[in-house]
């Protein structure tokens, strides 16, 4: 196993790729965060490290080292054990374009993910989080968004003018602030399982190609793009108090 893993990390030297996936890990390890070179390995040849995979291990926590990958762009820490997210993690990695924290135990997301303003995808679905910070609209390039199934009862104020994706699904939202109509590239909205009893007005949200709002408390029946002006081709509104 140790000869398996110093390989693994070896190839990453040159290739700024390291998958350690599924390998009891309890704790980050150390040497990733290492300029350390074996003796056959040559200086040139190495690259900063860019997307790291640690998904389901048992990992517990993110050392303050994570500090010095400043030129990661893509962290996967899918189905662990954390509680929370080391904020280091925000304030030194701000290269970021996709961070997927799925399945863990978070319960919160630091206000500073506002440093992250190149990141594309962010996806912390299976958690138990509660509330978004308003910085999240600092995240300008934010293309994807997944809080499915955590414990959100709001959702802060959105102008986020590249979402294409956005998947609140199976948490304990009442509504959905107005502001979400300014997100107009928004093609997928899923809103799935909620409380909610009324969606924003949705008329100028011509991007929209999927809306699911099935399980919820929506009475009356949402305001859509006029036909023609519209992608719109599904819309899922079942299970619902609609008169």
């Amino acid at each position: 196993e140790s000869q398996s893993f110093n390989a693994v990390l070896r190839s990453s030297h040159t290739s700024g790729v390291l998958s350690l996936t599924n390998r009891n890990l309890s704790q980050i390890p150390l040497q990733i965060f290492s300029a350390d070179l074996d003796s056959q390995e040559k200086f040139w040849e190495c690259v900063p490290l860019s997307k790291l995979d640690l998904s389901f291990n048992q990992i517990t926590s993110i050392p303050n080292e994570i500090s010095t990958l400043e030129e990661l762009l893509s962290m996967k820490i899918r189905s662990n054990n954390l509680n929370e997210l080391n904020t280091m993690l925000f304030e030194s990695c701000i290269m970021l374009k996709q961070l997927d924290v799925g399945q863990n135990h978070l319960t919160n997301v630091s206000e500073k993910i506002g440093h992250l303003q190149q990141l594309i995808e962010f996806s912390a679905p299976e958690n138990k989080i509660n509330s978004l910070p308003s910085q999240l609209e600092m995240c300008k390039q934010l293309q994807i968004l997944n809080l499915y199934s955590n414990n959100l009862t709001s959702l802060p104020e959105l102008d986020l003018p590249n979402l294409v994706q956005i998947n609140v699904g199976k948490n304990k939202l009442r509504g959905i602030p107005q502001s979400f109509a300014n997100c107009k590239s928004i093609e997928v909205f899923i809103c799935c399982r909620n409380q909610i009893q009324h969606l924003p007005d949705l008329t100028y949200m011509r991007s929209l190609k999927v809306v699911d709002a099935m399980e919820n408390r929506i009475e009356v029946f949402p305001l859509l793009p006029s036909e023609g002006n519209t992608s719109l081709s599904i819309l899922n509104l079942g299970y619902n108090f609609l008169h």
